[in-house]
């Protein structure tokens, strides 16, 4: 018989404390006191405020710092918080994958301060996108028939939409140049794109990059989207300026590609980052004043004494369809003035109206007559000449039956005007007529219309029988007092 064995004491207190401070691992595991250096989590296990936007830098490349705490399939482990929840990565968002360009193309693109492009995405789906076995619900491949391709051909269905190059509902202009390593995997000296690879191609080694030849594109590319920017390039340009934009374009010159200008040369008002309206290009409405001065499409033009009028102040889409939205017509483009009417309402009678770049015709504000010309022109309302080069004589030949609205013929005016030879100033004394623009957006024009009469005649209007009662002026010494005349 063997004698027992005594166990010393000392070794069931070391062993003792051993067990006691592997417990305390386990349950301060996710303590500050195992992050201390990189603030990951509190004193309680908790993450800082502000750690969404923060954590990629410690999750990237591959999550394991993240799995300690979170498990090997990112589901929660001894935390009990996955990371695959709606309101962290898209495990369980609706439509995740069927509205790529809000959710899933946009953070593959990585577009956004809370998306790492790529990179983010093959922290679940494995560095070759095949997917991972890893889980509950392991992710998926990216490389198969519903999404991109399949894991045995990936090239049986490209992982870019059939508009990625030529610029429809998806492209790849907007896509960030971080994600360039891995765009390699495919595409190394320009291979598996339907453009000529770059010639000369980079030297080996080279960190690959969108325009230094290790992809598809040389530094000397030309501009790699259309040369009139699509109609949402203001807002895209605003969102996305340091994400994409910088990388060839500056607000101020020098820019980083020679042939990309800076965003001043056409903004000469301002940056667009900065005056997100019209007047980065020139002021609202245009007044050939400085910064912009003189030059298009500043010029003021008659765009002061439109803008005063009643229902057009700053209305730029009444004669440029879309103007003042950032959409419509891409007159900030071309230097070209785009005309188009947003609706019917200036249609004259005998017409649609027609809007040129210097004349209008067909306008009911101006009575359907040929307006005068935009920069050269005036309109002298206080004379007779004025008046008639937006009030048209109904009564005479040609326009009985359908005169503009704003033709004189009703009443008496046939008489007075026609037969007795007054002219429009002889009654009608626009300056002190407050009204007489006040109706022009009105598809009639059918305000109220007070009738002062000038100082060279003794007349009173009764405005409300519509009577008139003095003394009329025919010529020098020449009178003809009357009672009161129904108009």
């Amino acid at each position: 018989m063997k004698p027992e064995k005594k166990i010393n004491p000392r070794k069931w207190q070391l062993l003792f404390g051993a067990v006691l401070i592997f417990a305390g691992f386990l349950v301060l595991g996710c303590s500050e006191s195992r992050f201390s250096s990189l603030s990951m989590v509190d004193d309680q296990g908790n993450h800082p405020g502000g750690w969404t936007d923060g954590h990629p830098t410690y999750a990237l490349p591959a999550a394991s710092l993240c799995t300690d705490c979170h498990g090997d399939s990112l589901g929660g482990g001894i935390s009990a918080t996955s990371c695959l929840e709606s309101e962290c990565h898209h495990d369980t968002i609706s439509s995740w994958a069927t509205t790529p360009d809000i959710t899933h193309g946009d953070s593959a693109k990585n577009i956004g301060s809370g998306s790492f492009g790529f990179t983010s995405c093959q922290l679940c789906h494995s560095e070759d996108f095949t997917g991972s076995s890893v889980g509950a619900t392991p992710p998926p491949s990216c490389l198969q028939s519903a999404c991109h391709g399949t894991a045995a051909d990936p090239n049986n269905q490209p992982p870019h939409p059939t508009s990625w190059r030529t610029f429809d509902t998806y492209f790849h202009i907007n896509t960030s140049p971080d994600n360039a390593s891995i765009c390699a995997d495919c595409h190394t000296d320009g291979a598996n794109s339907p453009i000529a690879p770059p010639s000369p191609p980079a030297a080996p080694g080279t960190t690959p990059g969108c325009f230094n030849s290790t992809l598809c594109h040389s530094a000397d590319l030309g501009v790699p989207h259309p040369t009139n920017p699509y109609d949402s390039h203001p807002a895209d340009a605003i969102a996305q300026f340091d994400t994409y934009c910088n990388a060839c374009h500056s607000v101020d010159p020098p820019t980083p590609y020679a042939t990309a200008p800076a965003c001043t040369t056409c903004h000469t008002g301002g940056s667009p980052l900065a005056i997100t309206s019209c007047a980065s290009c020139h002021a609202k409405p245009p007044d050939s004043l400085a910064p912009v001065g003189a030059v298009a499409p500043n010029i003021e033009g008659a765009h002061t004494e439109h803008n005063a009028l009643v229902g057009v102040t700053d209305g730029c889409n009444i004669c440029h369809d879309g103007g003042g939205t950032g959409s419509g017509l891409p007159h900030y483009y071309n230097n070209t003035v785009d005309m188009a009417a947003s609706d019917t309402t200036y249609d004259a009678n005998a017409g649609a109206a027609v809007l040129g770049t210097t004349t209008c015709d067909n306008v009911s504000c101006h009575g359907g007559i040929t307006t005068p010309d935009w920069q050269a022109g005036s309109i002298d309302v206080n004379t007779d000449a004025g008046c008639l080069q937006c009030h048209q004589d109904g009564s005479v030949p040609g326009n009985q039956g359908s005169p503009e609205d704003n033709s004189f013929y009703s009443g008496e005016h046939d008489r007075h005007v026609n037969r007795e030879g007054f002219t429009c100033t002889t009654c009608h004394d626009v300056s002190s007529d407050q009204n007489h623009f006040n109706s022009l957006n009105t598809p009639a024009m059918e305000g109220t219309v007070i009738i002062d009469m000038t100082s060279s005649v003794n007349i009173t209007w009764d405005g409300v029988n519509k009577s008139c009662t003095g003394t009329c002026h025919f010529g020098t010494g020449q009178t003809e007092p009357h009672g009161t005349k129904n108009w």
